[in-house]
């Protein structure tokens, strides 16, 4: 019977603690999902079309707005209709934006990186923006170009 109740009291005072630590939390800044290693391919009739990985994605929801954070870096290849690698996006951060309204939005952040195998070209920039919606593309900082033609 002492050892029953030594054991509830130890129960009861070691998540007394936890519960403290519970109520601090702001829900709102606390993800609802997360994803280690996370590899997803899209296809089209078979055929692969787009490949994303990232070593950890978060989703976070909102009232009027859930997005998921590619803390850790995030990585995109798209592929031909052969299902030639085309492009290579690489970027230490991301986000993915969608708003209850439909919009999507896309920000890449920290050395991004856009390499298209088949023109043999390169883009290198600290931000970049992907509008789904408007299928535009966009920054404000400073991009360097590479190209075989050198234009």
């Amino acid at each position: 019977m002492i050892a029953t109740a030594a054991a509830v009291a130890f129960v009861v005072f070691s998540c007394k603690g936890k519960l403290a630590e519970a109520d601090s939390l702001n829900i709102k800044e606390v993800p609802v999902q997360t994803v280690d290693n996370m590899f997803i391919v899209q296809t089209k009739n078979g055929r692969i079309q787009m490949r994303s990985e990232a070593p950890v994605m978060e989703r976070y929801e909102r009232d009027t707005l859930s997005y998921e954070l590619f803390p850790e870096g995030f990585f995109v290849y798209g592929y031909t209709d052969d299902e030639d690698l085309e492009t290579e996006i690489v970027a230490d951060k991301a986000r993915h934006m969608k708003y209850k309204d439909g919009r999507e939005i896309w920000e890449a952040y920290g050395n991004v990186v856009i390499t298209n195998f088949l023109k043999g070209e390169r883009m290198e920039t600290d931000t970049l923006y992907w509008d789904r919606e408007e299928g535009r593309i966009f920054t404000h900082c400073l991009v360097r170009m590479y190209s075989p033609s050198g234009y």
